[in-house]
Formats: C-alpha cells, structure tokens, sequence
C-alpha cells in the first residue's frame, strides 16, 4: 500500500465511490469500513459523522451515483454523451469543493481546467 496526501473532501469523494460499489455489490464493503476509520482517525469521529450526515455529502454521493449508472449503461453498449459525463464531474467536483471549504477551510488542491 501506498500512503499519499489528500484534501479531505478528496477522501470523502472515494469514501462515497466505495459506499456506491459497495450497495451494487459486496466486493468493496471492507475496503469502505476501512476508509471509515481511516478518516475518523484523523478527523475525529463528531467532524466524520457531520460531514457523512451532511447535505453536501448527500449529494457527493447522488452525483457519484449518477456517474456510476452512466458508466454501467456505456458497459452495456449504450451511448452516452461524453459532455453528459463531463457535466456530472464537474458537479461531483462542485461538492468536494463545497466540503473542503466548508468543513476544513481551505480549498481543493485539484482544480479543473475549465474553472
């Protein structure tokens, strides 16, 4: 394993990824009860379950949610625009953004290049 620095939104944002993979089947469950506390850990438990019962975090999963249907329908050989996708990460980026700024008071280190 690698150990690497992250904003925690990003962390947040593969947190809602795994919680996804993990409802659609049962490969990813350890994996997200491992990130769990992983984060608790260095956030604390009270800041971890703030953000997890958060509105933006709500909607962090609804947009990782749609993505994750889209790219189910493209494995099926269905067409998808590509701006679709596009559109619903820059959504899905939105709200990492909204977390990071409003629960750790910083910004993103990622930026897209269509800021």
């Amino acid at each position: 394993m690698i150990n690497i620095l992250v904003d925690e939104a990003y962390a947040f944002d593969v947190l809602s990824i795994l919680s996804i993979k993990q409802n659609n089947s049962d490969i990813d469950f350890d994996n997200y009860i491992r990130l769990c506390d992983l984060i608790t850990l260095q956030i604390g438990f009270d800041k971890f379950n703030t953000i997890f019962d958060s509105e933006e975090y709500f909607y962090l999963i609804d947009a990782n949610q749609l993505i994750y249907d889209l790219i189910e329908k493209i494995r099926t050989g269905k067409q998808i625009s590509a701006e679709i996708i596009d559109d619903l990460n820059i959504l899905r980026y939105g709200y990492k953004r909204r977390i990071q700024e409003k629960y750790f008071n910083t910004e993103l280190m990622e930026k897209k290049t269509n800021e």
